[in-house]
């Protein structure tokens, strides 16, 4: 369906083009579809002269800001705010009962005021290379295996 609300801007149809766009927008699942459809509307729009309309679609578009490229084009053009999410940080306490001694869960919560992230399992320094790459490594002298 976008292909063809394109292809009438491409021909220089922008009524039905910025019809087509904008019924698209209310359609789409996907919201990257949702904020181009927006996009083109405005643009269909705006070469009719219709300034308003044109506006809205751009302000429809660039609420969707930083998801995808036409909400970011929209907020360069000036509409919406380039603002970013905040970031979710999660904070998990470790659970009592599985820690074996009491120092551990001292310097963990300790860790987690500092603000330092709580991880699980070995981390990338501490895992040894499996089998394939410790031949690999040996036999070509190579002290990093990427794919490890």
């Amino acid at each position: 369906f976008w292909g063809a609300a394109f292809s009438l801007y491409c021909r220089q149809r922008f009524e039905e083009a910025e019809a087509g766009f904008a019924k698209l927008s209310r359609r789409a699942s996907q919201p990257h579809l949702v904020d181009q459809s927006r996009y083109w509307a405005g643009k269909s729009a705006g070469r009719l002269k219709r300034e308003e309309a044109a506006g809205g679609h751009f302000a429809g578009a660039a609420l969707g800001f930083p998801r995808s490229y036409y909400s970011a084009r929209a907020v360069i053009l000036g509409y919406g705010e380039a603002r970013l999410p905040a970031p979710v940080v999660e904070s998990r306490a470790p659970d009592p009962g599985r820690v074996r001694e009491p120092g551990h869960l001292r310097r963990a919560l300790a860790l987690g005021e500092l603000g330092l992230a709580w991880r699980s399992g070995p981390t990338k320094a501490t895992r040894r290379p499996c089998g394939r790459c410790a031949r690999l490594t040996s036999r070509w002298g190579c002290t990093r295996a990427p794919w490890c």
